[in-house]
């Protein structure tokens, strides 16, 4: 059955015990932040239009992840 190792092949970004905490460079970083943020913009429209708190909170979650990710790349170190 050709499907069955579908699962075995890494098509896309995984996060192994293997890789992590290797430096992946500055534009890998970034485009998680640029994601985050997009998130974050997202959520906090749909908040305001539906009126619903918890979407502004899971937009506040994804704003605070992105500009701590942000910030890390900028002082240059990852685990502070």
């Amino acid at each position: 059955m050709p499907f069955a190792d579908i699962s075995a092949e890494r098509r896309f970004f995984v996060y192994d015990k293997a890789i992590k905490g290797k430096s992946y460079g500055g534009e890998w970083i970034m485009k998680h932040v640029y994601f985050r943020i997009a998130m974050t913009l997202l959520w906090v429209v749909v908040g305001v239009i539906s009126m619903n708190p918890l979407f502004l909170i899971v937009g506040a979650v994804f704003g605070w992840s992105a500009y701590d990710l942000w910030k890390k790349t900028r002082d240059g170190g990852e685990g502070r």
